[in-house]
């Protein structure tokens, strides 16, 4: 017997039919596909579009998921963009009795604007590191940077500027990760 009812129901209708004379041949698999067809064989992108939760694609997708960009970067990019990175102002919310200030520069209360721009140390490798590339279109404003990530990205120095600027957003919160580890592994135990 099974603990999860919708598995005890699966069970009851094979029963059901059974002792309805179901035939004893072997069962065959058949996959849902696109159109509520029912094929043979596995198709993961047919799954794959029936498993997701299609939304329109936003302006600045081309930016982030690129051909040649780092993963990594591509995908602290997208929660920096969605405003979903872990940080001390978000956890919080989850955890009240969290530190929500700023690991790299402990003025602050730690937001994705600060992380980023706001931040002595975070604000000196933005600039540092993507002035001179943006020109006069350098910002700090994220509806701006996003702007110019999603302008037309057909050349190489296109894909350059958005790696460029995909690896400027990483910096600052890889650093914080590993600060924050790093003061997790150095904080005194306390011994009972």
């Amino acid at each position: 017997m099974h603990r999860v009812v919708q598995l005890v129901d699966i069970e009851n209708e094979i029963l059901k039919l059974r002792l309805q004379g179901l035939n004893s041949d072997t069962d065959i698999r058949l996959w849902r596909g696109v159109g509520d067809l029912f094929k043979p064989k596995f198709d993961t992108h047919q799954t794959w579009q029936l498993t997701r939760e299609q939304t329109p694609r936003v302006h600045w997708f081309n930016a982030v998921w690129f051909r040649g960009a780092t993963p990594k970067y591509s995908v602290i990019t997208w929660l920096a963009v969605h405003d979903r990175l872990a940080t001390g102002a978000r956890v919080q919310r989850w955890s009240p009795q969290t530190d929500a200030h700023c690991v790299l520069c402990s003025g602050h209360l730690e937001t994705r604007e600060h992380l980023y721009f706001s931040c002595s140390y975070s604000k000196k490798i933005w600039r540092d590191l993507t002035a001179s590339l943006m020109g006069s279109r350098y910002t700090e404003v994220w509806s701006s940077i996003l702007e110019i990530l999603a302008e037309n990205r057909r050349s190489s120095t296109d894909c350059f500027f958005s790696d460029m600027l995909s690896n400027a957003l990483f910096i600052p919160y890889g650093e914080r990760e590993m600060e924050e580890n790093m003061e997790k592994l150095t904080r005194p135990r306390r011994l009972c």
